[in-house]
Parts: C-alpha cells; structure tokens; sequence
C-alpha cells in the first residue's frame, strides 16, 4: 500500500522546469552530430557527454543529444527501473506525466519481467504509448546488450562507462509503412488503420474469417497468406460463420436458437432443472480450449445446485431480448463476463435490462495478470481491468463486481509459458 502513496504523490508532483542552461543551448543549436556508424565516439569523445541539442542529418535522420545529471543515482538503480516499470502502466506514468500512458511488454519476455527479484539484462521488448509532438503513439522498443548494439566494450572499459542503455525505437505502422515502400508486400488487417498513400496491401477475402477468429478460421487465414504468396493450389476452406447472437451448453457442439430450443434439449437428455436459471454472457463464443473446460467447470457447480446453465454470446441489447419474452424473463439471474457497458448504459439497453428484470452480477476475470500476482499484489486488479470492470458498469448502475476466474503459468518443454484460466475459489 505504501507504492500506491507514492506514486499517487509523484503523479500530482508538478514538472520542474527545463533548467535555463538547458534552453539556451537547445536555442544555440551547437551540437555535433555523430553519425550511427561512429556510436563509438560517444564513449570515446568526453567532450560529446556535456553537448545539448539536435541536428538534421541529409538522409532526413535526426541526431539529438542531452547532458541530464542525476546525483545519487547509481548504476544498479537504473538496470532496476528499465526493469521494474515496464510491469505496470502506473509506473511508466509517473516517468512522464501527461506524455506517458501505458506499457506492456512482448510474451517471449514474460519469464524475465516475472521474476520475484531482478534477473541480469537481457534483450527485451517495450511496447509503450507516449505522446511524440502532440500525438500518442504506439510504439515498439527492442532493447539490446551495448555489445549487440554495436559500441566497443574495450571502450567502455577504458573510458569507464559502465552501462549504455540502447533501444531501436519504431512507430508500428510507421514499421509496416516502410516495409511496404522497399517492395515487400505487407498485408495489413484491418486496412483502414492506414492512411490511403500507403502502400500495404488490404485482403478483404480475410474478413469474413477475421471477423470469427476461431481456430478453422485462424488456420485459414494462414492457408490463404500460403496461396497468395507460395503456391496457387493451397485449399482453402470456407470460413465458419457464427451467429452475432446465440445460445450454447459446454456439453454440447451445436448453437441453440433460442431458450426454448435449450429448454427441449434439456428436457430431452433429463437434465431440466425446476430450481431456476443462471444465463452466463460473453462477448464471443471464440473460447480457448482451456476456457471451455473452465466452462464445464462452472457449469457443472450450477447444476449441482438445481439450476439450468446457459452461456449466451453477442451485444448487451441482444442477449436481453433473447433472454425474455413480451416482458417476462426466461433466465432467473445473469452472470455476465460481458455486459462492461464502456459507453455507457445508454436509453436502448437502459430499457432492455428493465424488461428482462432480473439481476446482473459483474462477473470479471484477471487481464495480463496471474492469479498469484494478484494476490501478493498491493494493488490488486492492474488499471486496465479496474476502469473497464469496475468503474465503467459502476457508473452504468451495475452491482458490485466479483472475481470469478484468474491465470496460472505452466512451462512447456520447448520454453513457452501457457497461462489457462482457473476457477476463484
């Protein structure tokens, strides 16, 4: 609790101002501008560290230098902050205040930025949003040892620098853009990301298969980039289509219409429950095999109790009006992992919930974070899952929420990190 004090009053710390020796030798515009091919000088020229300023080079690159003395700070502080705030968004913020705003880091890095205590440097990948002039933009840092980034550590040795941070920084459409202008063909999803003068390539073939990104379909976007690219005569299948609306039971394969059609199903197969029925809404039917285990696994809870279980996908206003009829509701209670209301709870579904009439329960799970990590943390839920769980339908007139299902991460042989979901208990 006591990080969260602090880096609330950092947050409310004001800027300090640029230092007017700062300023006058920004406006002098005396820098030397080193070329990338000769980093080396930065190490071995003293009389480069003390230069402020930028220049322009001819091909249209930019030099820019800084002289930023920090008293008190020593080596190990640093290695442990490119570390540590890459964990959280709050903590990129307090860097920067206004220009900063969030953070995340590439999977192949998890198993570093996981570790209880900081592990030695090794590359990593930073992909921050931070305001460039006066536009936020996405980014991607691939940070690198000094010595994969090209300088001498014999240099570094001689001249006693111990530590140069070094990142190749690229915009991520910016990176596409550039790609395409070299002549490789990029095809880009979805297309109107980017300005009309670029020159990727759009594939609207894809969209029906992007728009139901289910296993088949995933698959077959990758057969069709094989046929566009390799050989003509790959086969690709049709694309599964969902309903935006529909009803399923994990133990069965086939989409139900309606209440109704679940309601025969149930009676048919004995498992018709008179005690009531608990309706579980999602956004998409595209589960991961391990949701729909944990799927079974709720299931199984509710019906244990005497109750009908029934998982119902697509918009709020939808799933309302499927789940009642001229006014009176076919569902007893609504365990909704949708229904976060990030607009708003506008007049629509304002309306649809009081002709469904019955309760909702702001049902939530763990976004980018393991099960134990949110135990052991001070904070709790990360920023994201508490604005789009708990403030949003907060304000919209929903209850409170409950956490229903977190993560936990299991090795493979081959070194990947799988993170299946697990039932809270």
């Amino acid at each position: 609790m006591k990080q969260d004090y602090i880096m609330r009053d950092l947050m409310k710390k004001p800027l300090p101002e640029m230092p007017a020796d700062i300023r006058a030798q920004l406006d002098a515009g005396n820098v030397t501008p080193v070329p990338f091919a000769e980093k080396d000088r930065l190490i071995a020229d003293d009389s480069l560290i003390y230069e402020v300023g930028y220049k322009r080079f001819p091909n249209g690159n930019y030099y820019c230098a800084m002289y930023c003395p920090m008293p008190g700070i020593t080596l190990e502080m640093l290695q442990w902050w490119f570390w540590w705030h890459a964990k959280e968004s709050a903590r990129y913020r307090v860097w920067f205040p206004g220009e900063h705003f969030a953070i995340s880091y590439a999977r192949k890095d998890q198993d570093f930025f996981r570790q209880p205590k900081q592990p030695p440097f090794r590359a990593n990948t930073h992909f921050p949003i931070e305001k460039i002039g006066k536009i936020a933009l996405p980014l991607k840092i691939a940070f690198e040892t000094p010595e994969d980034f090209g300088f001498d550590p014999r240099l570094m040795e001689e001249h006693n620098v111990p530590w140069v941070v070094n990142g190749h920084v690229v915009e991520l459409r910016k990176l596409a853009e550039e790609l395409a202008a070299t002549g490789k063909r990029v095809y880009a999803l979805p297309h109107r990301r980017f300005s009309a003068e670029t020159k990727v390539l759009p594939a609207p073939a894809l969209e029906a298969y992007r728009s139901n990104l289910t296993p088949n379909n995933c698959r077959a976007i990758a057969l069709w980039l094989m046929k566009e690219e390799f050989h003509a005569n790959v086969q690709i299948p049709p694309p599964e289509e969902l309903p935006e609306t529909g009803l399923l039971h994990p133990d069965r394969k086939e989409w139900f219409k309606n209440m109704d059609e679940f309601r025969k199903w149930s009676l048919e197969n004995g498992r018709w429950k008179d005690g009531g029925t608990v309706a579980c809404t999602f956004h998409s039917p595209n589960f991961t095999r391990q949701e729909q285990k944990l799927l079974k696994e709720i299931s199984r809870s509710i019906e244990e109790q005497g109750l009908n279980f029934i998982v119902v996908f697509g918009s709020e206003v939808p799933i309302l009006k499927m789940l009642s009829n001229n006014g009176k509701p076919l569902v007893d209670i609504i365990l909704a992992f949708s229904f976060k209301f990030k607009a708003g709870l506008g007049k629509e579904l304002h309306a649809a919930l009081a002709e469904c009439g019955v309760p909702v329960i702001n049902a939530l799970s763990l976004y980018r974070q393991t099960t134990d990590q949110w135990r052991t943390s001070s904070r709790g839920m990360n920023d994201f899952a508490v604005a789009f769980g708990f403030i949003a339908p907060e304000a919209s007139g929903l209850i409170e929420p409950t956490l229903l299902y977190g993560t936990v991460e299991a090795k493979q042989e081959n070194g990947s990190v799988l993170r299946p979901p697990e039932l809270m208990h």
